[in-house]
């Protein structure tokens, strides 16, 4: 099911990459922050990148017929959104530092894009992808330089979110080996390979580091079903934890955040044909509301601030999707610009 929706919406959505969503990193906490997300909306024929501060839409520019925005952060007051526009049919990564546009070197005139966003002591960090005439490379930009990432050399990998701890960079993401797809993660550019479930894919989508332990939020095929999970890795010590869901059905997790020790993931489960979008509080599934009928429903984002959850999404038809974020189980709709069809892929607050 999630394979035919992501196929349909890639033919809508030139730009449409896997989901990720960015972490945060420590804040100055007040009563009423402000929430920030990120995603795109269509107006006529055009996809365009924006971020919403609270409930104001911000279009993102760029001299292109469709963007999109993946990830966002804030660092000194400045909104950091990471991202992809297409030159020509060629999709360009880039991220934008308030309004202004910055492209990121992929290879030649191949297709790049950013997926994931950190700013660390006033430097930026994005993760994503380039083709380079035969396969996708996983990679990092520091700044504008480029960080080529290895899985294995023969085939396809990717690189889906990033975050930087003490200053070393982690990248998660996945790479297929011939026979599957295996999930991973950099620190650095040391490769290290997750466990999935025997001989079946799996793929790292969120990563985030607390007290030096490292957290990776994905999904693997059990042969039955897909299952949600995330991984804890410390020192050389790696542990599974498989996720539930309501029902035996298939069910994801797409972004991860750590807040007191406590492991928060966010994700989306299957009932019948329709996606539910949901959060698990280290393992107790909760399940978030929408409004009225749709067709399918994700939480794509997560942050935990002041002890409080916030997760961003979307949900609705497949032409007409409603961006939304979740304060709690709270539903807040975002303004969808002229045509009522917009994504929220990403979430900060502060």
């Amino acid at each position: 099911m999630r394979k035919y929706f992501l196929c349909y919406l890639a033919v809508i959505l030139i730009l449409t990459a896997c989901l990720s969503g960015c972490r945060g990193g420590s804040t100055t906490k007040t009563d009423s922050p402000t929430v920030y997300t990120a995603g795109q909306y269509r107006k006529g024929e055009t996809h365009i990148a924006c971020y919403w501060k609270g409930d104001t839409l911000h279009p993102l520019p760029s001299d292109s017929y469709s963007s999109s925005g993946r990830s966002i952060y804030v660092y000194g007051g400045t909104v950091y959104t990471a991202g992809s526009y297409s030159k020509g049919m060629t999709p360009i990564a880039c991220y934008w530092e308030g309004e202004t546009l910055y492209s990121l070197p992929g290879s030649g005139d191949y297709s790049a894009f950013a997926e994931s966003i950190y700013v660390y002591e006033g430097t930026v960090y994005t993760a994503g992808r380039y083709y380079d005439g035969k396969k996708n490379i996983p990679c990092y930009w520091k700044g504008e330089t480029l960080h080529s990432l290895r899985g294995d050399d023969n085939y396809h990998a990717f690189a889906k979110s990033i975050y930087v701890y003490e200053g070393k960079v982690y990248t998660a993401g996945h790479y297929y080996d011939g026979t599957k797809d295996i999930p991973c993660y950099w620190e650095g550019e040391t490769l290290h390979s997750l466990q999935g479930d025997g001989d079946y894919d799996a793929y790292a989508e969120s990563i985030y580091v607390y007290e030096g332990t490292v957290y990776t939020a994905g999904y693997y095929y059990d042969g039955t079903k897909d299952i949600p999970c995330y991984w804890e890795r410390e020192g050389e010590t790696e542990t599974l934890y498989p996720l539930s869901v309501e029902d035996d059905v298939d069910a994801y997790t797409e972004s991860i955040y750590v807040y007191g020790g406590t492991v928060y993931t966010a994700g989306y489960y299957y009932t019948g044909e329709k996606g539910v979008p949901c959060y698990w509080e280290g393992k107790t599934l909760h399940s978030l509301p929408v409004d009225g009928d749709y067709d399918a429903a994700y939480a794509t984002s997560i942050y935990v601030y002041g002890g409080k959850v916030y997760t961003a999404g979307y949900y609705g038809g497949q032409l007409t999707p409603v961006p939304c974020y979740w304060k709690g189980d709270a539903l807040h709709i975002l303004p969808a610009g002229d045509d009522n069809s917009a994504y929220a892929y990403a979430i900060f607050v502060q």
